[in-house]
């Protein structure tokens, strides 16, 4: 079990069942003005998740989850994280993605990172998941993990408040040609594949 983290600084939960490098990677995290809870299996992880969630206890801002752990998949504990509503904020960092997989992660709003990565990288990642997190609304939340721009958010919104392409354009004083535009372009960064399924995803609460 980790110590208890300060009650200032971002917490992030870091499992990985392979010492070294989660003693590298929290030290990434510490001078990097985070605390860190590192549990080396699925059941540790879950404990950490109930002890952290008591009344008193400080909120988990982030998770980085390893795939090849002792008890099981990583991917078993998106639900857990999806209950604790930290689905938005959780980033599996592994050197068992495939293409599959990754696509799997992404329509379930999960961003997927391949070992090894650099210290700036992972920190910037980390960065994000933070600032997901600390984001409220879903469809807010949804446009930070994916690192969308201040007008692709702001369209994305409009869509999903039930605006068309015409009066989404209106709006921001551009070209219907130029909305879809945009469109392609989130699409694209989302990995979703149709404005449908993109929609969706933006509004569902993850």
């Amino acid at each position: 079990m980790s110590p208890d983290p300060s009650p200032s600084a971002p917490i992030v939960l870091l499992v990985e069942d392979e010492e070294r490098v989660a003693r590298t990677l929290g030290k990434i995290l510490r001078q990097a003005g985070f605390d860190t809870a590192i549990a080396p299996s699925l059941a540790t992880a879950r404990a950490e998740l109930a002890r952290l969630a008591r009344p008193g206890g400080a909120a988990i801002s982030a998770v980085v989850l390893d795939l090849l752990l002792p008890d099981g998949h990583g991917t078993d504990l998106l639900g857990d994280l999806k209950a604790s509503g930290l689905l938005a904020s959780t980033a599996v960092l592994s050197v068992a993605l495939d293409g599959d997989l990754t696509v799997e992660l992404l329509e379930r709003g999960v961003i997927a990172i391949p070992k090894p990565i650099g210290a700036g990288a992972f920190v910037a990642v980390v960065l994000r998941l933070v600032a997901a997190h600390a984001v409220g609304d879903p469809v807010a939340r949804f446009c930070v993990a994916h690192a969308l721009s201040a007008r692709q958010t702001e369209l994305l919104g409009m869509y999903c408040a039930g605006l068309g392409r015409r009066q989404c354009a209106a709006r921001l004083g551009c070209s219907t040609e130029i909305v879809g535009t945009h469109l392609k372009r989130i699409l694209r960064k989302t990995a979703r594949g149709t404005l449908r399924e993109l929609l969706a995803a933006g509004r569902r609460e993850t």
